[in-house]
């Protein structure tokens, strides 16, 4: 279990909360995706192909199932909420109104929109999120996901204006359906305290308050005298449908539940959007609703790009959200510098820490030149250990929001056998090691007292197996790992992030520089990047390639009953009279070896696939 997947009090689903939190989050906001997909193509069938006339009756199909799935399970012991009384409507209130309203308004809209506009018209969620998170859950978001936003709106009111099969009472219905949304997910994720009612009470009460309320609207209304009487009830594939519609709202009121649980409320609406996609362009070709016009088709193709380009997790570090001053060691070079220019443009000021101080200079000058942020330079070399006073004396008076242990060296960059590396492992603990221990130590009690902040440790792949060749570097860093994660699950009730990072080849001048390619990153690529996943989990490799790296080596482990096969694959590479060869060769064919190396378990395992 991650630092962050704290059991959810009664109400925990002991599955999900073992789930790494990276991975609850990614995982859920799929099942919420695929459920919403389906669940608008089932609707889609029964509301315009089979003309049931009510989409409140079946709205209180899909309630009567979710109160009845609930309430099995709860006797049967498998989930837990608490039993009724009177504080609940309380606790729950506004969220059965809001929840009645996404129902109804989202099923009548469907029945009067073609499923392309339908989805189009749905994005106004995400701003209506945007808006609503930043006043009643008091988050903010960066720039780039503002303009994402209005992106997306753009492309709407492009295909709105140009749409030939233009209905008001459709429109109507799917504004209304974008503000219910977006007010429902933004109150849910506020409702769901896991002391209270847990988000399987949250369901349950949602649905047990609305129900009779809703019948009662539908008898009122003619709806339900017009579903009894509906001539399908003896269609056997009318029934399957109906029933699995029922089914599907169950899944998607958990799934939506569950998404805004891991992620925000933000994320949940992007990610409908996301699935806007696929369903507008199957309503274009099996819908037989859609009328083509060419701006409408350029609009709805505006709407699309903007979720696949924003992260799915919406990063919302900013210096609203923590403290405006960063601290960033290991500075004047490689993956310290990219953080510090990156963290400045994103309107951080900077305090640059390394022992070369004609490096900070360079970096601060062109800082302040091209940026406008202040920096503040501290010259210390962390292969010492008496600098740590120093440095907290620097630091007085600054309110620092962001750390990132990015300092680090590198022992032997060929592979070499231990007894053949440097000596110098005091200078390597100090380094690697001392200063992550020691600055955590300087910066976490401010964060702590200001209940926020951020610290990045950067550790390697090389900490989550055992490598041979990189014995003492791989320990090290290891530290790190286990260091950052176990700290983050002391930390994280305080609202302090702690971040572990995992990369692997990254062209920096620790590593000579090595040739990119798919794999090895440049580190302003990798930086850029790994600001993306902040809020993903307490540990990341930082890209999408390093994390699809892990997995395969994960797999090989997988694949072997020997206890690290990895270590013996390894092993079997270099000979120590092949690893203390590679010290004569050209530096160019030095890099060609070590990528061979440091891939050969994946090549064992994927011969034709991997590095070819």
């Amino acid at each position: 279990m991650t630092a962050g997947g704290q059991a959810e009090g009664a109400g925990a689903d002991p599955a999900s909360a073992r789930l790494p939190s990276r991975v609850a989050k990614l995982l859920s906001a799929l099942f919420y995706g695929t459920c919403s997909f389906l669940l608008v193509l089932v609707n889609k069938a029964l509301l315009t192909t089979y003309r049931f006339p009510s989409p409140i009756v079946l709205g209180v199909g899909q309630m009567a199932v979710t109160i009845m799935i609930l309430y099995v399970s709860k006797l049967n012991k498998i989930i837990h909420f608490p039993d009724f009384d009177k504080k609940i409507p309380t606790k729950l209130f506004p969220l059965p109104l809001l929840y009645v309203g996404n129902h109804i308004s989202g099923l009548a809209s469907t029945s009067k929109l073609s499923l392309p506009m339908f989805t189009v018209l749905r994005k106004f969620t995400i701003p209506l999120t945007l808006l609503l998170e930043t006043i009643i859950l008091g988050k903010q978001y960066s720039l780039n996901i503002i303009v994402s936003v209005f992106a997306i709106i753009l492309g709407a009111f492009i295909a709105a204006g140009s749409d030939l099969a233009f209905n008001l009472e459709g429109y109507i219905f799917v504004f209304l359906n974008d503000i219910f949304t977006a007010a429902n997910g933004v109150y849910t994720k506020q409702k769901m305290d896991p002391k209270e009612l847990g988000k399987y009470g949250v369901l349950y009460y949602n649905a047990c308050f609305m129900i009779i309320p809703t019948l009662i609207i539908s008898v009122s209304t003619g709806d339900l005298r017009q579903a009894t009487e509906f001539n399908q009830w003896k269609n056997v594939l009318f029934i399957i449908q109906f029933l699995l519609s029922c089914f599907l709202g169950f899944l998607l009121m958990y799934s939506t539940v569950l998404c805004s649980y891991y992620n925000s409320a933000l994320t949940t609406a992007v990610v409908g959007a996301i699935k806007n996609v696929s369903v507008a362009y199957i309503g274009m070709l099996v819908g037989g609703d859609y009328i083509f016009s060419v701006l409408n088709f350029v609009g709805l193709n505006i709407c699309f790009p903007p979720p696949w380009l924003s992260p799915p997790h919406l990063i919302t570090v900013s210096p609203t959200i923590v403290s405006s001053g960063t601290v960033i060691t290991g500075a004047g070079d490689g993956i310290g510098k990219a953080y510090s220019f990156e963290l400045a443009r994103q309107g951080f000021n900077v305090v640059l820490i390394s022992r070369t101080l004609e490096k900070l200079q360079a970096i601060a000058a062109e800082i302040e030149w091209t940026i406008g942020s202040t920096v503040k330079i501290i010259q210390a070399d962390f292969a010492k250990d008496d600098i740590y006073e120093y440095i907290k004396e620097k630091l007085k008076g600054l309110e620092i929001g962001i750390l990132v242990n990015n300092v680090g060296m590198l022992p032997n960059l060929l592979p070499s056998h231990f007894l053949n590396t440097p000596d110098d492992f005091q200078s390597l603990i100090h380094c690697n090691i001392t200063s992550v221990v020691k600055m955590t130590q300087l910066i976490l009690k401010h964060m702590k007292s200001r209940q926020k902040g951020l610290i990045l440790n950067i550790s390697s792949g090389a900490a989550l197996f055992p490598w041979p060749l990189y014995s003492t570097y791989s320990a090290s860093k290891a530290f790190v790992y286990t260091f950052s994660k176990a700290l983050q699950a002391e930390y994280k009730e305080k609202g302090i992030i702690i971040q572990v990072l995992t990369p692997y080849a990254i062209s920096t001048p620790m590593t000579k520089c090595l040739n990119t390619n798919m794999i090895t990153k440049t580190a302003d690529e990798f930086v850029k990047e790994s600001l993306n996943y902040v809020t993903i989990g307490d540990e990341t490799c930082g890209c999408l390639t390093h994390e699809i790296l892990t997995l395969m080596f994960l797999s090989i482990q997988g694949c072997h009953s020997e206890p690290d096969p990895i270590v013996g694959l390894l092993q079997q590479c270099v000979s120590e009279d092949a690893a203390d060869s590679l010290r004569g060769l050209p530096q160019e064919e030095c890099q060609h070896q070590i990528v061979l190396v440091n891939s050969c378990a994946i090549q064992h395992c994927f011969p034709h696939q991997i590095l070819r």
